[in-house]
């Protein structure tokens, strides 16, 4: 399992109110929509799921725990979270199975994985599966919980434009890419979406058809750019 290298066991009894306590300046310019939200926290450990729990908690958020994978999936079907941080190596399921899951079943709650697995082949892994981000152990607090309130600011923002922002996508057949967020839905039968992967990781084949070439070369380009790495 992973290890949380940065925090000992005095830091996380001690020293962990003093992290989770924002300063005054940063509580101020934290605004109230920031501070709401429910975040699903998956983890086995428990120091890193007592010390993130009472860190969003005393921002304003409700957080719900799980220590398996099964759990998560779970707790996500039970009550809905508004984000996901999700460990990779868990006991039962690995946290890319539970988010490829996760979107199978429709559910494109943000996630943010946070494992200790920090290989490029395992980032690109998590954001294929269906991750919108990757952090890696050890971690600051201060930038996950930032990362968490962008994020949800970000979701929140497309939520609010609804309609606008599927006008802004490209279709072709059974394929949906969004320029913005770099990102391509393929749907099966009827209108339920099976999967969603970062456009940099389509084949070339899908991103040079029909209309994708005609309407913006760029996700040709980056997936030239990718094999040129």
């Amino acid at each position: 399992m992973t290890t949380f290298a940065s925090r000992s066991a005095t830091s996380a009894a001690g020293g962990s109110a003093a992290a989770a306590r924002p300063s005054a300046s940063s509580s101020t310019s934290t605004s109230e929509e920031d501070r709401r939200g429910r975040v699903l926290v998956v983890d086995d450990e428990a120091p890193i799921t007592e010390l993130l729990s009472t860190a969003l908690r005393y921002m304003g958020y409700e957080v719900t725990t799980a220590r398996t994978g099964s759990a998560a999936l779970e707790s996500a079907s039970r009550t809905p979270p508004d984000l996901v941080v999700l460990d990779v190596m868990l006991p039962d399921i690995d946290g890319f199975e539970v988010c490829r899951r996760l979107r199978e079943d429709g559910d494109f709650v943000p996630v943010i994985f946070l494992t200790a697995r920090d290989a490029e082949d395992d980032r690109v892994t998590g954001f294929i599966r269906g991750g919108d981000d990757y952090v890696t152990k050890p971690f600051s607090l201060e930038e996950l919980t930032l990362r968490i309130a962008a994020l949800l600011r970000r979701t929140r923002a497309v939520g609010a434009a609804g309609g606008a922002s599927e006008t802004q996508r490209l279709k072709y057949r059974d394929l949906e890419m969004d320029e913005d967020r770099h990102q391509v839905w393929r749907r099966s039968r009827g209108s339920t979406v099976t999967d969603r992967v970062p456009t940099a990781a389509l084949p070339a084949a899908q991103c040079g058809a029909g209309p994708f070439e005609a309407a913006d070369p760029r996700p040709r380009l980056a997936v030239r750019l990718q094999r040129r790495r």
